[in-house]
């Protein structure tokens, strides 16, 4: 470990919980822009130059991360640490997306679906994810993310609108 990503590591906020490395530093140039990433035993360190230095520690978070390609996938280069929510679940942000996780499973949102959850109170509104976003092919097509109290569902003439739970919900849904 050395540079700036041991001075990430040594901070008193990681205070070395990440654990020992166990591998070197790798340049990586993405779609995403370039940066360095290092593996420890409990996560990664992460630089993109624009971001700063951002962990992505062990756990369903990372799991899914790596399922999308890491930095090279859709949601690029981690922008902030995780953090905890209302009620027990976590997120953190990437640049092209966040992964949510919960009691209910580990899901990520995009977009003007992530920005209209998060205006709608997020966990403590809509509640947690309980889909990642599926495609529907009727009325010209969109997606729809399923939450414990309502949906979000984006078309491109119409964007993110939200239908949340009860009488309207269950008639739509029938």
């Amino acid at each position: 470990v050395w540079g700036d990503i041991y001075t990430y590591w040594n901070s008193e906020s990681n205070a070395n919980s990440l654990g020992a490395p166990v591998g070197e530093p790798r340049e990586f140039s993405t779609p995403h822009g370039s940066g360095w990433s290092q593996d420890f035993e409990q996560g990664a360190i992460q630089w993109n130059g624009s971001d700063g230095y951002v962990s992505v520690r062990s756990g369903a978070i990372r799991t899914e991360y790596v399922r999308r390609g890491w930095q090279a996938g859709p949601l690029g280069w981690p922008v902030a640490e995780a953090e905890d929510l209302e009620g027990g679940g976590s997120r953190q942000r990437f640049q092209g997306g966040t992964i949510v996780t919960s009691e209910h499973g580990t899901f990520e949102m995009d977009g003007e679906m992530e920005a209209l959850w998060n205006k709608l109170g997020g966990a403590s509104g809509l509640g947690y994810p309980l889909t990642n976003a599926a495609w529907f092919p009727q009325n010209g097509g969109g997606y729809s993310i399923d939450f414990e109290r309502g949906s979000i569902a984006w078309t491109s003439s119409h964007h993110a609108v939200s239908v949340p739970s009860g009488a309207i919900r269950t008639e739509y849904v029938r």
